[in-house]
């Protein structure tokens, strides 16, 4: 029965982890040259949170690269993504394509944001300078892959389910033990 209680207790302590989110993302190019862009955001999870990785995995336009992991060598605060109810409601990234390490020359940027006058709609560009970057008139389309991810206060309320199973138990024997004497 301890054995089982501590497994309860530690379904219950780890249940306030947060799982970690996965999004498919997708936008039109057209203001850096034409092409739809395609990637995966990994490691996101409700609230404010920081990407642990964001990929390009295709890119239909004219530029000679774009595919590949965009790292971020900026301050923290451009790789701040808010995520509510599964969906992306706001984001901050800047992030950078070298062929190999980061002293290499750079071969694409990645920004995603809400650049004025708005303020308001996320967008999204992919580009290789800066002096002809422009951010693209239809915001980027995001997708929830793994909405399917048990949340944490499942595994809580399956917890309390197993250490009111066990308390239950104990009180029988409890009484049974009580009404032999």
């Amino acid at each position: 029965m301890r054995r089982q209680l501590s497994f309860a207790l530690l379904l219950l302590i780890t249940s306030s982890v947060h799982a970690s989110l996965v999004f498919d993302f997708s936008f039109d190019n057209s203001a850096n040259g034409g092409g739809t862009v395609n990637g995966v955001i990994r490691g996101l999870s409700n609230g404010d949170s920081a990407a642990t990785s964001v990929y390009v995995t295709s890119y239909t336009g004219p530029l000679a690269a774009g595919v590949g992991e965009y790292a971020w060598t900026a301050p923290a605060a451009y790789n701040r993504w808010t995520v509510a109810n599964g969906a992306i409601a706001d984001v901050v990234f800047d992030g950078y394509l070298y062929p190999n390490t980061v002293s290499d020359p750079l071969v694409a940027a990645l920004s995603f944001g809400t650049p004025p006058p708005s303020r308001t709609q996320i967008k999204a560009a992919l580009f290789t300078s800066y002096d002809t970057a422009a951010w693209n008139p239809v915001s980027p389309t995001y997708t929830l892959r793994n909405g399917n991810a048990p949340a944490p206060a499942t595994i809580a309320l399956f917890s309390l389910g197993l250490l009111g199973a066990n308390w239950v138990r104990w009180q029988r024997a409890a009484i049974k033990n009580a009404s032999r004497s």
